[in-house]
């Protein structure tokens, strides 16, 4: 669902015309940049690209396993830079944008990142402005940290619906 989200607050972007869906992404972000290469002179990659997952990234193998609550939470540049479990390889095109769908989560990463750049809030709080606020759903929040003590005020874990493995494990 954290995809669904994050497009939405992205979309009310566009429609906000505080970003435009065929842009280079490279042009609102500031905190990091996709690396240059020859796969992009056809075709930047634009957050439309990005949110249909035709971007050209694909993410590596072994990459964005579950969350392990042990680990530190990562920061979006951390995950694009590939210092991280979750990521170990820098976030990269490999394909020509808009030539093939590759299912992504390094690709809404990059999504997740921009919006912060452009905003200077998190997903978490654009969702709480376009989403929860405005449909009055007082209990809904975007979870953005790992550890079960980092909930909102007054929330409790089983008022959540979380994330979880094949072994249904949270």
């Amino acid at each position: 669902i954290s995809k669904l989200v994050t497009a939405i607050c992205a979309l009310r972007l566009v429609q906000d015309e505080v970003l435009s869906l065929d842009a280079d992404v490279n042009g609102y972000l500031t905190s990091w940049q996709l690396p240059d290469t020859s796969l992009l002179k056809e075709s930047p990659v634009t957050l439309g690209s990005l949110l249909a997952h035709q971007s050209g990234i694909e993410d590596a193998d072994g990459a964005f396993p579950p969350y392990n609550e042990k680990d530190p939470f990562p920061s979006g540049v951390a995950l694009l830079t590939g210092v991280t479990s979750y990521n170990p390889v820098p976030v990269c095109v490999s394909q020509p944008p808009g030539t093939s769908f590759a299912y992504s989560y390094a690709g809404y990463c990059v999504v997740a990142q921009m919006l912060q750049d452009v905003t200077g809030v998190d997903v978490a709080t654009l969702a709480e402005r376009f989403i929860w606020r405005p449909l009055a759903l007082d209990r809904s929040f975007f979870w953005t940290r790992g550890a079960k003590d980092e909930l909102p005020s007054g929330v409790q874990r089983s008022d959540c619906a979380v994330g979880h493995d094949r072994h249904g494990n949270i």
